[in-house]
Order: C-alpha cells, then structure tokens, then sequence
C-alpha cells in the first residue's frame, strides 16, 4: 500500500461551526461548512458527543461480561458490551469501569486499554475506548439510567466466533471491541 501524501485525497478546510441544536447530555447537532481545493462549498452535519468506553469484562471462567437491552435506534434487544458516555473531566479507564459497575455490579483488575476509535467519523466527532477488566467478579449493585433496563448475561470464550459468525452482535461498537480483543488475545 503506498501511503505518500500525493496518494492521499485533499483535505477540506473546515469553517466555524455553528450549533444547530443542543440534544440531551451535552450532545450538539453541528453544521460545518468545508472549502475544497478546488473551490467547491459543501455544508457538513455532524453530532457532537462525549467520547464513550466500552469493558470487555472476563470472568476467572472464562466469560465475557455483556448486557441485553432495548435499543430506540433498532426498536430491538441487542446483546453488547457493557458501556456508556465519559463524564465531563473523567478519566476514560474510570468512565469504563464506573460503567461496567452500574451496569452489570461487576468489577475486575489488570485493566488494559485496548484501544481508541472514532465509532463513526463520517459524522461523529467522538470516540470510543475499549478497556479490557480481567478476574472480574460480582461485586455491587447495578445502578442504571433512567432510559436503561438491562440483563447482565455471560458469554462463554467458547462460544464467541460462533455467535459472531451468526450475526448475533448487532452493535456495530460492541463487534468491533470483541474483535479488537480476540486480536489481542485468542
């Protein structure tokens, strides 16, 4: 693969943003205007939210951690990594292991990150950080959103590359954390 800066598509060159509207949770709906080399004009609409973690949690059994929820986006259950929004000034590593406490009362130890991503850079400006907890045990109580009511379920290793080859993980973020892991290590 040749990567030299003459391959490469231009850059646009991005304007001020302008607030279109404020959603729930310090979330933005932005427009931006771009200015290609060339001079063409193009309008941009992106969401503004907070960076997100994702813990794939494993037991001392060999499980995996996750919860089954509604999800408005689909108007389905979806089987996912536990996760959520990081807090304003919050530590991403803390963000992921608050979030797997209030959603399944589990905690673990020899956390890792595994890795940082933009879910979805067409028109996103976030990220998501996937931490990986091992030993994880039971430990609290769960604590959930009021939008959340959630099933902690555990998945055993065993059972993963069949359940990805089913299509069973819809949440496209979920998919790629449990891949980003089996990279690491299975």
């Amino acid at each position: 693969m040749n990567s030299s800066p003459s391959n490469n598509p231009p850059l646009w060159q991005l304007g001020p943003e302008e607030t279109l509207y404020s959603i729930q949770e310090g979330a933005r709906l932005l427009k931006k205007v771009g200015a290609h080399p060339d001079g063409r004009l193009q309008s941009f609409w992106l969401i503004d939210c907070k960076d997100w973690v994702q813990s794939i949690a494993l037991t001392d059994n060999n499980e995996i951690v996750m919860v089954s929820q509604f999800r408005v986006g689909s108007n389905n259950l979806t089987l996912e990594l536990p996760g959520g929004g990081i807090e304003p000034h919050e530590d991403p590593q803390q963000g992921a292991l608050r979030e797997l406490k209030e959603e399944t009362g589990y905690a673990g130890e020899q956390v890792s990150l595994l890795g940082r991503y933009y879910p979805n850079p067409a028109m996103q400006t976030n990220r998501v950080y996937f931490f990986l907890f091992k030993n994880c045990k039971k430990l609290y109580d769960t604590h959930f959103d009021p939008s959340e009511d959630l099933t902690t379920r555990l998945i055993p290793l065993s059972h993963l590359d069949t359940m990805i080859k089913e299509n069973v993980f819809q949440h496209v973020v979920t998919l790629s954390g449990l891949l980003l892991f089996k990279s690491y290590h299975m």
